[in-house]
């Protein structure tokens, strides 16, 4: 319906356009109300990214900007039936546990008076020394 038309935009500064034509829809459904506290406002289209539009400033001289969403939105309409099977698991014992053995605990770590390790590096930026 609004393709290819021309409309007025106005712009505002950094991310402040407005004048784009929407309706509201009920905030469960999707579908199309009248609006009011339990409804929300959508636009009735999207400019893509990188769409020309013509931009006149308060000196009347016009230039071409680019428009880019700051923000984006998908709303799912829900499905009419659906069908759905959940299955229980049960957890391993706390029993099953192995704690992993990754070496001594560094100086540093041990003397919380001292904070940095002592000694050179043994790995710097992945690569062992």
């Amino acid at each position: 319906q609004w393709y290819g038309s021309r409309m007025a935009l106005q712009y505002g500064g950094f991310g402040d356009l407005w004048g784009i034509p929407g309706h509201c829809v009920d905030m469960d459904t999707g579908s199309d109300k009248s609006c009011d506290m339990n409804s929300r406002w959508v636009p009735a289209f999207t400019i893509p990214d990188e769409s020309a539009a013509t931009y006149v400033d308060s000196t009347g001289t016009t230039q071409t900007v680019y428009i880019k969403a700051l923000e984006k939105e998908e709303r799912m309409t829900p499905l009419s039936s659906c069908t759905a099977t959940l299955t229980a698991y049960s957890l391993p014992p706390s029993t099953d546990y192995v704690a992993p053995d990754i070496g001594s605990i560094p100086t540093a770590a041990t003397n919380p008076s001292d904070p940095i390790a002592s000694g050179a590096p043994s790995v710097v930026g992945g690569v062992v020394q």
